[in-house]
């Protein structure tokens, strides 16, 4: 993380508040090197038939004064705003130009045009790319759509669900997605923006590696909020190279999540600046001629992997600065000077403060509709800012001493902050282009309460930017909201697993209650056995009885019968008997 930050400009580190993170991020910077020069910055509200809060902002020195919106400034003209509002005039402009751009076609109406759109979709030849004539930041469009089935859903989605009917059929074009950012006729800085992706470390998993890359996205100011957000297409990304969130990639494999290379869904802006080839180059600067009034732009390029020749795919009048100033990857660019230098070159020369001023402070009143303008007037000096970053050890450091330092700072005019870091520690941040008035304000903190025990100071020369003014440093709102949306987001995940238990004890009394049941019957088929058990063994006991009763009987009989055989009359009898057995015969 740190590697990353150190590619950043050296007068920006820590001198862009939260409040100017994601979307705002090109006004405020804009804004403050306008400001560091001396030139005066007024903040005001727009009426809109949506009533949003839309805040746009001016740049004013003496005389001479230029409206922004966003990184728009006002010497772009209305012709080339018109031009690169509508996607299709643009191609016309470039094409005329001589300017290789996609084949295609738009159709105003898609609903009256439906069979159309796909007649002329198959004719082009699959692969083809769906998109609206005027939305920017990749909003509708559907690039490598590659069959007439996958036409047809695509379409009735764009029309039914998104709304949209002036569309534009082109062909798609392969390769590497350039962003070049132009200011006049300079090519001020290109970022190569490729897909969210993860690089593997041959020990985290798939999943550990996506929380470590938002990691660092969300310290730096232009992708805070552009994080790679598990969903359906990530999760058939990372199943489609036979993984799963446990898995881990071996060291250094690049993962890609998703298809498309929006920034916004969690993309990297790779700077390649030094990169452009001549071609890629003369092709820039023809399509700045192509369109009169073209003052600044974001032009989108796809690149040739092969002869790395260029085909112009849009051209976008209110570029995201942030990924220059803050790549994901290689060097930054000071694009925002340039802005300045072209609206402004009076100034190029003109010295420049390293304060910043507190965003959140002059947009606040703006945002919670208590006015509808606000004047920034810049620094009373420009000269440089000697700082100090001191820490106090010791006991008693209550909001009374905080207070107390910074009515002391600020009746010797000097800039910084309070931090209390914990119960023994205080960070002071403080800075003036009188070192002696930082001398003295060490001394009198030192010595501006009976109550606190200080038991070491030390002190380090701080290069950062300083904000104006002295402030007590205490959370703030876009910090508020983090915490607020975390803590959301923890008690959605308690509600989630608090369900889920729900469902699990639901189960698992319905499986007890079934247990029972079964339990109940098998005491009630045991004590039937057992019945029938106790019974048979009854009845075996009897039959012992009755078997035992016919054993004696028997020997009983054997005995009568031998004592027959024995007696004298049995033998008496004998002959009789045996001529009785001859008579029968």
């Amino acid at each position: 993380m740190e590697e990353e930050k150190g590619k950043w400009l050296d007068h920006l580190e820590e001198a862009v508040p939260t409040e100017g993170y994601g979307n705002r991020l090109s006004m405020y910077l804009i804004a403050l090197e306008a400001w560091r020069r001396g030139i005066t910055v007024n903040f005001f509200t727009v009426d809109n038939p949506e009533n949003k809060i839309l805040i746009r902002y001016s740049l004013k020195l003496n005389n001479k004064e230029h409206k922004f919106v966003s990184s728009r400034g006002d010497k772009l003209t209305d012709e080339a705003f018109e031009v690169c509002d509508n996607k299709d005039l643009t191609k016309q402009y470039l094409k005329k130009a001589g300017i290789k751009v996609p084949e295609g076609k738009r159709f105003e109406d898609a609903t009256e045009t439906y069979q159309d759109i796909i007649d002329y979709g198959v004719s082009l030849g699959f692969p083809i790319v769906l998109k609206p004539v005027n939305e920017n930041a990749g909003k509708g469009v559907f690039s490598n759509v590659n069959t007439k089935e996958e036409l047809i859903s695509t379409l009735d989605y764009v029309i039914e669900t998104l709304n949209y009917t002036d569309l534009i059929i082109e062909e798609f074009i392969s390769g590497t997605e350039y962003r070049v950012l132009t200011v006049g006729e300079k090519i001020a800085a290109a970022v190569n923006r490729i897909p969210a992706n993860i690089v593997g470390d041959g020990e985290k998993t798939i999943e550990e590696l996506i929380k470590e890359k938002n990691k660092i996205k969300r310290v730096n100011p232009n992708l805070s909020k552009k994080t790679i957000q598990i969903d359906k297409e990530i999760m058939e990304s990372i199943e489609k190279a036979d993984y799963t969130l446990d898995s881990i990639p071996e060291e250094n494999e690049q993962l890609f999540l998703r298809s498309k290379s929006n920034i916004s869904t969690g993309g990297d802006p790779i700077d390649v600046t030094d990169q452009l080839t001549d071609e890629q180059t003369n092709v820039v600067r023809k399509t700045i001629q192509a369109i009169p009034g073209l003052t600044s732009s974001g032009m989108d390029l796809m690149i040739n992997p092969d002869d790395q020749s260029p085909t112009v795919i849009e051209v976008n009048t209110k570029p995201m600065l942030g990924l220059h100033t803050y790549p994901m990857e290689g060097q930054a660019y000071d694009v925002v000077k340039e802005i300045v230098d072209y609206y402004f070159p009076e100034t190029i020369d003109q010295k420049k403060s390293n304060l910043y001023f507190d965003f959140e402070k002059v947009l606040s009143p703006l945002d919670n509709l208590s006015t509808k303008k606000i004047e920034l007037v810049p620094p009373k000096t420009l000269e440089k800012i000697y700082s100090k970053k001191i820490i106090l050890s010791g006991e008693g450091f209550n909001d009374g001493f905080r207070n107390q330092i910074r009515l002391e700072a600020m009746k010797l005019e000097l800039h910084g902050h309070t931090r209390k870091l914990d119960d023994e520690h205080l960070e002071i941040l403080v800075g003036s282009e009188n070192t002696e008035a930082i001398d003295r304000f060490i001394s009198e903190c030192k010595e501006l309460s009976d109550e606190v025990i200080i038991n070491e100071v030390s002190e380090v020369f701080w290069n950062k930017p300083i904000c104006i003014g002295f402030r007590k440093l205490q959370k703030t709102r876009r910090e508020w909201k983090e915490i607020t949306k975390k803590l959301n987001v923890d008690n959605q995940n308690l509600e989630k697993a608090n369900k889920k238990i729900k469902r699990e004890r639901k189960k698992v009394k319905q499986e007890n209650k079934t247990l029972n049941k079964d339990m109940i019957e098998i005491k009630g088929k045991y004590k039937e056995i057992k019945s029938k058990y106790k019974k048979i063994k009854i009845k075996r006991k009897q039959l012992r009885y009755k078997y035992e009763e016919v054993i004696n009987e028997n020997q009983k009989l054997k005995q009568e019968i031998k004592d027959i055989k024995n007696s004298r009359s049995w033998q008496i009898t004998k002959p009789l008997r045996k001529a009785t057995s001859l008579i029968k015969k």
